[in-house]
């Protein structure tokens, strides 16, 4: 097992544009229609940002990490992962490594929401106003290296092994393709792939600057957590047709070049919150 996730490490690059290029074809094909023509500045401020979150987070997460965890193998000591292996082998590792990856990705995605210090650089990926597979790269470097390193020493204090990591960036990779891809999505689509992924329909709403849908829908791969925990909103094809995105003031073409996307965090103000009854969690 440790063998596929060396395989998934040396072909991430390949298999992630593979991923990208398939539903930015989708998305040419059957457009959205609510959303603006996409422009080659926009789509090259957001891979310029993606590529330099990768560099950041390839220079820089090894370092902390290991200053971090340098002489504490206390860290390690819980090993939950080594008593997992010892009872499924290393399938069991690989579920249990993604499911609680993914687990966690969750949880931090609410605190940057609830934090108004963090939301101000996670803003930056809700600030794209014409939602579609590039904005799957948009990711202030701030937001992108905390949510790693925040999973790095999670997982590595629970004693998951290093190479599950690969193999969930894929599923990632591709899932948040996936659900940003600006394609009208039927209904009987969305209740088929719901019940196990985020399907565009359910991160539509939680892109959406609509108030009744703050909060909602923070799942990154798998659907069960915003149902386990209460924060699930699923959204027919008629209200789906309604949302608009984006994050006032920076919802203008101006704003969606690389040196407005680095500043924005120094320019926003707080985060409006829902006044409206935004509870209710949605027909299924």
């Amino acid at each position: 097992m440790p063998d596929v996730g060396a395989l998934a490490s040396q072909h991430w690059a390949l298999i992630s544009v593979i991923a990208f290029l398939t539903f930015v074809a989708i998305e040419t094909i059957r457009p959205d229609r609510r959303l603006r023509p996409h422009t080659t500045r926009r789509w090259l401020s957001h891979i310029a940002v993606y590529v330099f979150d990768l560099v950041v987070s390839s220079t820089l997460l090894p370092w902390i990490l290991l200053l971090l965890l340098a002489e504490r193998d206390g860290l390690h000591g819980v090993r939950l992962f080594a008593a997992v292996e010892a009872v499924g082998g290393p399938w069991m590792v690989l579920v249990a490594g993604l499911v609680a990856i993914d687990l966690l990705i969750y949880w931090a995605h609410r605190v940057q929401h609830a934090v108004p210090a963090l939301w101000r650089f996670h803003a930056v990926h809700h600030a794209d106003a014409e939602m579609d597979v590039s904005t799957a790269l948009l990711h202030h470097p701030v937001a992108y290296l905390g949510v790693a390193l925040t999973a790095g020493l999670v997982m590595h204090a629970a004693g998951m092994p290093a190479w599950v990591f690969p193999i969930y960036g894929l599923f990632e990779v591709t899932v948040g393709a996936f659900q940003h891809v600006a394609t009208p999505v039927p209904d009987r689509f969305e209740r088929a792939v719901r019940w196990l992924l985020v399907t565009p329909g359910m991160h539509q709403v939680h892109h959406s600057a609509d108030e009744r849908h703050y909060d909602r829908n923070f799942a990154n791969v798998l659907s069960v957590w915003d149902r386990l925990f209460g924060t699930l909103h699923l959204a027919g094809e008629a209200e789906r047709e309604r949302i608009r995105f984006g994050v006032e003031p920076f919802t203008e073409a101006k704003h969606r070049g690389l040196g407005w996307i680095m500043t924005m965090p120094f320019r926003m103000g707080r985060r409006p919150q829902a006044t409206s009854a935004s509870d209710e969690a949605g027909a299924s």
